[in-house]
């Protein structure tokens, strides 16, 4: 990936005037084309394929259910990538990264915010068509539960929510049986 327009500390922040130079842009074509090399395999049932992650992980597993009509079954667990334009005023996470470049240069906000709507699940919610399972901590200052409500809002999807009052940037040991039944029910 060309840096353009150079970043502010790392990879999060590159080309972010340019959506189609963006990291974001990089991550969408790789959760594409992920799901279709899994697809492709000879051992893999193409009907059955799950995406599956936590944090910026999970915000990859909503953009893949998005953006490829492959994916049968999805898990997102306190995902990034919701509701960015809040997150990058409120997140400790990656946003922070933005939000640093956006300090330096505050004339970019709005190609900015052009950028990261392209990717935000907030708008690319309703693409998703396989049943789903997310999780949130009530706690977490990276992926924040308000970002990731307003994305479960937007689902039309068969979906389902797990809150975690007590929890930050974590879901729990209990959590991952939760997930092997979802994906057991859903797949067969």
């Amino acid at each position: 990936m060309k840096e353009l327009y150079g970043s502010s500390k790392g990879w999060v922040s590159m080309g972010v005037l340019d959506k189609e130079h963006s990291y974001y842009q990089a991550l969408a074509l790789d959760a594409v084309r992920g799901v279709n090399a899994a697809a492709q395999q000879p051992e893999i049932d193409p009907a059955r394929v799950a995406v599956v992650g936590g944090s910026q992980g999970g915000g990859l597993s909503l953009l893949a259910a998005a953006l490829n009509p492959k994916v049968a079954a999805v898990v997102a667990d306190i995902p990034n990538m919701c509701h960015m334009d809040y997150g990058l005023m409120h997140s400790t996470g990656s946003l922070t990264e933005i939000a640093q470049y956006l300090k330096r240069h505050p004339h970019q906000l709005e190609r900015v915010l052009d950028t990261l709507a392209h990717f935000d699940m907030l708008n690319l919610a309703p693409r998703i068509t396989a049943p789903l399972l997310m999780s949130v901590g009530w706690k977490d200052t990276v992926c924040i539960p308000e970002t990731i409500y307003a994305v479960y809002n937007k689902l039309r999807c068969s979906k389902q929510i797990l809150d975690y009052p007590f929890n930050g940037h974590e879901t729990g040991e209990e959590h991952g049986r939760k997930v092997m039944e979802f994906l057991q029910r859903t797949l067969g």
